[in-house]
């Protein structure tokens, strides 16, 4: 027997407060199944039928949002859909075992692996080995152009954008003249802004602990690579362009990995960076061993949340940000695809978005969150405090309303790392050469390089 699910339009999904409702209580579930995945699903479809007690499987990296709002989605799912259960299978919380861990559940062609979180650097990858399935029937469901097209590839739809992420600049505004405006700088102006704040701050009786400009993730993993990544563009490299490495062609490559150097040298960039993963450098910003950190926008809320007397403010990246986050694609090998694109719409619906982003503290994929932000801003005005309330204003968790605009524009503006055949082997390569020539203070040697990441894009 097959069920089948209703037509609807994807923008126009559950009321907010039938929603919410789901979530907080059980007593309304009844109701809720009602109403099906209408609003999620854009023609009708018969969902397969699934063995007696099966689970469609979500493998997906620990839930890094606030109250674990990823598997109360599922939860919600689970009350509206008595027949078609679903859960979250965890993965270790460090990415490349994350990696390591969906790669080897894709490649055995695991039958109880129906929908994956997929890092967006790796869709391309999965995509071309067949390791996921193209998605059909899909509308323009209004998603941010930038986290929508990294799961676009060759024309076609293999993931949808779950939570998003983008480079961000948090800044104490204490330490900052009062005509400064981070919004405003290119990286050559932070650059320089930084390093006259090192040069008149770090030593000086009135802020003893204080020891750089910027903390950064430049410990050798794949945080490295997007910190890099993000001052080549920002200084207008282009060190891959359409698959082609040109490390060594490209004109403004090596000068931008030679500043960056000079920063690290100066103390412009803290050198504890280069021991530095998110954790690692967020605790040297609320020591108050920086002016600027640079960060995902998680950490926004981790800073409000602090104990730290800081008065922190956010920026977009100097020059551009780089594209984050996670997207939802279908297991190839998953006996049940309709009902698993189905989850896959649900759980990237825009309300869902919206507890993603107020409640989960995640950058929303769709625009309706930061829409909201702003209309709520403007009935209300800012809260007290950042991330704080005020008449209702602001979101209980995740970014501060009056930040939203930042935010939001650090994600239409976002750059996207190389889509490279053998990402995950192309980074190793790019950090593991990169990290010890600003470690070391060496020259770098843009032909060797360049040979270097064109072998790893072929596997070698």
């Amino acid at each position: 027997m097959r069920r089948r699910i209703g037509i609807g339009p994807a923008r126009a999904g559950y009321r907010r407060r039938e929603l919410l409702g789901g979530l907080l209580s059980a007593a309304g579930a009844g109701a809720a199944a009602a109403l099906g995945v209408q609003g999620y699903v854009h023609r009708e479809r018969e969902l397969e039928d699934l063995p007696e007690g099966y689970r469609l499987g979500i493998l997906a990296g620990v839930d890094e949002s606030s109250g674990a709002q990823r598997e109360m989605l599922v939860r919600q799912w689970n009350r509206l859909h008595e027949h078609h259960q679903a859960e979250i299978r965890d993965l270790p919380p460090n990415a490349d075992l994350q990696y390591n861990g969906m790669h080897a559940a894709l490649q055995a062609r695991d039958t109880d692996v129906d929908l994956v979180a997929v890092d967006i650097a790796w869709i391309a990858e999965f995509a071309e080995q067949g390791y996921l399935r193209r998605l059909e029937h899909l509308a323009d469901d209004g998603f941010l152009r930038a986290p929508f097209q990294a799961g676009v590839i060759g024309g076609d739809v293999y993931a949808l954008p779950f939570n998003s992420d983008v480079g961000l600049l948090y800044y104490r505004r204490d330490l900052l003249d009062e005509d400064d405006e981070p919004s405003r700088w290119g990286w050559e102006e932070f650059a320089e802004r930084a390093e006259a704040l090192t040069d008149a701050l770090v030593g000086s009786s009135a802020h003893p602990g204080l020891e750089g400009g910027i903390a950064m993730q430049l410990a050798p993993y794949e945080g490295f690579t997007v910190n890099v990544w993000e001052v080549l563009l920002s200084n207008g490299a282009e060190p891959v362009r359409e698959d082609l490495i040109q490390i060594a062609d490209d004109p403004l490559t090596v000068p931008a990995l030679n500043r960056l150097q000079g920063m690290v040298n100066r103390g412009t960039v803290l050198r504890d960076s280069l021991a530095f993963d998110e954790a690692g450098s967020l605790t040297a910003f609320l020591e108050g061993r920086t002016v600027f950190l640079r960060h995902w926008p998680r950490a926004y809320h981790q800073l409000l949340a602090s104990t730290a007397d800081l008065d922190v403010g956010v920026a977009p990246m100097p020059g551009r940000g780089v594209l984050g986050g996670q997207s939802l694609a279908v297991a190839a090998s998953s006996r049940f695809p309709v009902v698993s694109q189905a989850l896959a719409e649900f759980l990237t619906g825009d309300r869902s978005q919206q507890l993603l982003f107020e409640r989960g503290g995640f950058a929303a994929t769709r625009p309706e969150p930061y829409e909201d932000a702003d209309l709520r801003n403007d009935a209300y005005g800012p809260p007290a405090k950042a991330g704080g309330g005020s008449g209702g204003a602001a979101p209980a968790v995740g970014f501060p309303i009056e930040d939203v605009a930042v935010l939001e524009g650090g994600l239409r503006d976002a750059g996207l790392r190389p889509a490279v055949d053998h990402y995950k082997r192309f980074s190793e390569v790019f950090s593991d050469y990169l990290h010890g020539i600003l470690s070391n203070g060496e020259e770098v040697d843009a032909e060797r390089l360049q040979t270097d990441l064109e072998q790893a894009v072929e596997g070698k």
